[in-house]
């Protein structure tokens, strides 16, 4: 199958042709993504929306709802689906519509207690999981596919005003239906970077499952 990858990204080729063959040369390292695996959780956080959770349910630590409020329906779902998972009980599965985004977020920094992610300046680390799609049919421009991201800064504001970050995407998936495919892609931050919000989209149509996210220090260093 074919995955492609963000030239931004550096890929360890043996490292994921050992995912494939189903050996995890970082077996052992600390999983630094809280709830990465998807198996807790909970109700969403009150107010607007502009994604539909099934059953009102949300991964915990996971925000949930990275669409402006004012899309109208349809509107993407977001659902915990314990029949198509890798592992453990359950995955996330996400659907959308043509034209829509749908995606979910992980954010954290020095603020946070406990952090769903703890990264600490000059570092060097991986990201990884696995992504499963069915009929997916892209909207970008580019013609990418599902977008895995990781915004770095030195504060919790990456979007708003005066918000300044360093992004480090990776281009995941393929057109169509494809079964569970690994994807991994490294990151450094700099001396002044201690706050991450990782995240994976995705604009089109059709439906994605994740499972088993991760966020690990690269081998030989230590925290």
């Amino acid at each position: 199958m074919a995955t492609i990858f963000s030239k931004l990204g550096r890929l360890h080729l043996l490292s994921l042709w050992l995912l494939f063959a189903g050996v995890n040369p970082l077996l052992g390292q600390e999983n630094l993504l809280l709830n990465g695996g998807f198996e807790e959780w909970g109700s969403p956080p009150l107010g607007p929306r502009a994604v539909n959770f099934e059953n009102g349910e949300v991964p915990v630590q996971w925000i949930a709802d990275l669409r402006p409020e004012d899309q109208e329906e349809p509107r993407p779902l977001i659902a915990r689906d314990i029949l198509i998972k890798r592992s453990g009980m359950a995955s996330v599965r996400l659907e959308t519509v043509e034209g829509m985004l749908v995606g979910i977020g992980l954010r954290s920094d020095k603020s946070w207690h406990p952090a769903p992610v703890a990264i600490e300046p000059g570092k060097k680390y991986v990201a990884r999981g696995w992504v499963k799609g069915e009929n997916l049919a892209t909207a970008d421009p580019q013609g990418k596919f599902i977008r895995a991201l990781v915004y770095l800064g030195n504060g919790g504001n990456f979007f708003g005003e005066g918000a300044q970050n360093r992004q480090v995407p990776a281009y995941i998936g393929e057109e169509g239906t494809s079964d569970w495919t690994p994807f991994q892609f490294e990151f450094e931050t700099s001396p002044e970077e201690e706050s991450l919000f990782f995240t994976v989209s995705f604009l089109g149509s059709g439906k994605i499952w994740l499972d088993d996210l991760e966020i690990v220090l690269l081998d030989g260093q230590k925290k």
